[in-house]
C-alpha cells in the first residue's frame, strides 16, 4: 500500500495501550501520514479482542473503505496480528508495498433492524436474563419454531470462539463463509418445545426473528430514580441497539468482509490460536 493514506487509531481506556498509541501517532507523522479520525483509510488497534470490536463499531458503515492493522496489547487477541514491538517493521511495510504484508478477508453478519443495517464481526444476540423471551424463528420465510427462553447467539466462524463458545456452540474450521445458530436456555416442556441445538448456516440462508413481547420488556421506568431498565438486549458486537419499537430482525452472511492486514509467514491459525488462549497452561 505504497499511496498516500489517511490513519485513525483506537485503543483501549489502560494507560499503557494510550501510550502506545501517541508513540504510534508520532512515527506516522513523522513519516507525513495524516491523521482523519473521521473518514480514515487504516485504522490501527491497540489493545485486545474487545478493543478490536469498539473499532468496528465506531466505523461500522465505512467497513468497505477501511483496513485494519491490530497490534496486541490485551489479554485475548484472535484478531490481532502484531505485536506493539513490530510498529517501524508495519509502518515500512505499509509504505514500501511489501509483498509479505496481505490482507484477511473476514466474514461480517449483516443485521437489518428497523430498516437500519449494522455490521457484526463476533456475533449477534437477542437476550433478556429477567424476563422470558419470546420470538418466531424463520429460516428463508420458512417456519422454525417459536422460541421461548433466555435469548439467541448468532455468530460468524471468527466469533465462533467468542460468547458463542461459552453458550456451547461449536467452534468452526470450515473454509466456506458460515454463521452459526445457538438458543440460550430455552424453555422446553410438554408445552413448549425448540430445537435445542447449535444449527450452522452458510450465506444462502436468511435468519428472522419476529419478537412477540419486546415492546412489553425492553423499557420499564423505576419510579424513585426515573431511570430508564433496559431488559431486552439487542447486541451487534458492542453496539446496543435500544429501540422498544423492534418486531423484527433479519441476520444473514454480509457480502461486505472485514478486511484485516497480517504477514502472510506469521499468521497464527485457528489450532495455534485454540491452544494459546484456551488450553495451554
Amino acid at each position: 500500500m505504497n499511496k498516500k493514506y489517511q490513519f485513525a487509531i483506537i485503543t483501549n481506556d489502560y494507560q499503557e495501550p494510550k501510550k502506545f498509541a501517541l508513540l504510534l501517532k508520532e512515527k506516522l507523522q513523522q513519516r507525513k501520514v495524516k491523521e482523519n479520525s473521521l473518514r480514515p483509510d487504516i485504522v490501527f488497534v491497540i489493545g485486545g479482542d474487545g478493543t478490536f470490536l469498539k473499532a468496528v463499531n465506531k466505523y461500522n458503515q465505512q467497513l468497505d473503505k477501511i483496513k485494519f492493522v491490530t497490534f496486541n496489547q490485551g489479554n485475548v487477541g484472535f484478531y490481532h496480528n502484531f505485536l506493539v514491538d513490530q510498529f517501524d517493521q508495519v509502518i515500512d511495510s505499509l509504505a514500501n508495498n511489501d509483498k509479505n504484508l496481505i490482507i484477511n478477508q473476514l466474514d461480517l453478519l449483516e443485521v437489518s433492524i428497523n430498516e437500519k443495517v449494522i455490521y457484526g464481526i463476533n456475533e449477534f444476540r437477542l437476550v433478556n436474563l429477567s424476563q422470558t423471551l419470546s420470538c418466531d424463528v424463520y429460516i428463508n420465510d420458512q417456519f422454525l419454531e417459536f422460541f421461548r427462553g433466555s435469548g439467541i447467539i448468532i455468530a460468524t466462524k471468527t466469533g465462533a470462539t467468542g460468547l458463542m463458545k461459552t453458550a456451547g456452540g461449536a467452534i468452526i474450521f470450515a473454509a466456506e463463509k458460515l454463521m452459526q445458530y445457538q438458543e440460550l436456555f430455552p424453555v422446553n416442556n410438554s408445552g413448549y418445545r425448540t430445537i435445542n441445538s447449535p444449527i450452522v448456516f452458510d450465506q444462502n440462508q436468511i435468519i428472522t426473528l419476529k419478537i412477540k413481547n419486546i415492546h412489553q420488556t425492553q423499557v420499564s421506568t423505576d419510579k424513585k430514580t426515573n431511570e430508564k431498565t433496559i431488559n431486552t438486549q439487542i447486541v451487534v458486537d458492542t453496539f446496543n441497539f435500544y429501540d422498544k419499537l423492534v418486531k423484527e430482525i433479519k441476520i444473514k452472511l454480509s457480502t461486505q468482509t472485514l478486511k484485516v492486514f497480517s504477514y502472510k509467514n506469521s499468521l497464527e491459525t485457528l489450532t495455534m490460536k485454540l491452544n494459546k488462549y484456551f488450553i495451554k497452561s
